[in-house]
Protein backbone atom coordinates (compact mmCIF):
# COMPACT_ATOMS: atom_id res chain seq x y z
CA UNK A 1 0.00 0.00 0.00
CA UNK A 2 1.30 3.21 -0.78
CA UNK A 3 0.58 6.69 0.78
CA UNK A 4 2.05 9.98 -0.93
CA UNK A 5 3.97 7.71 -3.60
CA UNK A 6 5.68 5.54 -0.96
CA UNK A 7 5.21 2.46 -0.43
CA UNK A 8 4.44 0.30 2.79
CA UNK A 9 4.75 -3.00 3.46
CA UNK A 10 1.11 -3.36 5.06
CA UNK A 11 0.99 -7.14 4.52
CA UNK A 12 1.29 -8.17 8.47
CA UNK A 13 -1.87 -6.32 9.12
CA UNK A 14 -5.29 -7.57 9.66
CA UNK A 15 -7.20 -4.31 8.39
CA UNK A 16 -5.35 -4.82 4.82
CA UNK A 17 -5.28 -8.36 4.44
CA UNK A 18 -8.08 -10.07 1.79
CA UNK A 19 -11.62 -8.78 3.96
CA UNK A 20 -9.88 -6.59 6.13
CA UNK A 21 -11.29 -3.16 6.87
CA UNK A 22 -9.17 -1.53 4.48
CA UNK A 23 -8.28 -4.33 2.11
CA UNK A 24 -9.59 -2.27 -0.64
CA UNK A 25 -6.26 -0.06 -0.30
CA UNK A 26 -3.69 -3.14 -0.67
CA UNK A 27 -2.03 -3.01 -4.09
CA UNK A 28 -2.91 0.85 -4.20
CA UNK A 29 -2.14 4.58 -3.44
CA UNK A 30 -4.87 5.45 -0.85
CA UNK A 31 -3.63 9.17 -0.12
CA UNK A 32 -6.53 10.21 -1.12
CA UNK A 33 -8.98 8.23 0.29
CA UNK A 34 -7.17 7.93 3.49
CA UNK A 35 -7.01 11.94 3.82
CA UNK A 36 -11.01 12.22 2.63
CA UNK A 37 -11.77 9.06 4.80
CA UNK A 38 -12.88 7.73 2.06
CA UNK A 39 -13.28 3.65 0.78
CA UNK A 40 -14.53 5.35 -2.71
CA UNK A 41 -12.26 2.64 -5.39
CA UNK A 42 -12.47 5.93 -7.53
CA UNK A 43 -9.73 7.74 -5.58
CA UNK A 44 -7.19 5.02 -5.53
CA UNK A 45 -4.16 5.60 -7.20
CA UNK A 46 -4.83 10.05 -7.50
CA UNK A 47 -2.51 11.00 -5.05
CA UNK A 48 -0.60 13.02 -7.83
CA UNK A 49 -3.65 14.18 -10.36
CA UNK A 50 -5.66 14.78 -7.53
CA UNK A 51 -6.11 18.19 -5.51
CA UNK A 52 -6.15 18.06 -1.77
CA UNK A 53 -7.89 21.00 0.28
CA UNK A 54 -5.72 21.98 3.36
CA UNK A 55 -7.70 20.11 5.88
CA UNK A 56 -7.53 17.12 3.76
CA UNK A 57 -3.84 17.64 3.23
CA UNK A 58 -3.39 17.58 7.40
CA UNK A 59 -5.22 14.32 7.51
CA UNK A 60 -3.19 12.80 4.97
CA UNK A 61 0.35 13.66 6.74
CA UNK A 62 -1.37 12.21 9.92
CA UNK A 63 -1.55 8.82 8.40
CA UNK A 64 1.90 9.24 7.26
CA UNK A 65 3.10 9.70 10.26
CA UNK A 66 1.44 6.44 11.75
CA UNK A 67 2.40 4.60 8.82
CA UNK A 68 5.86 5.67 9.32
CA UNK A 69 5.98 4.28 12.84
CA UNK A 70 4.22 1.19 12.11
CA UNK A 71 5.05 -0.59 8.66
CA UNK A 72 8.39 -0.85 6.62
CA UNK A 73 8.78 1.19 3.57
CA UNK A 74 9.44 -1.06 0.81
CA UNK A 75 9.40 1.31 -2.22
Amino acid sequence: MALKGIIYDVSNSDFYSKGGAYSVFSGHDASVNLAKMSHDKSFLNKFWSYQLDRDEENVLNDWVSRFEVKYPVVG
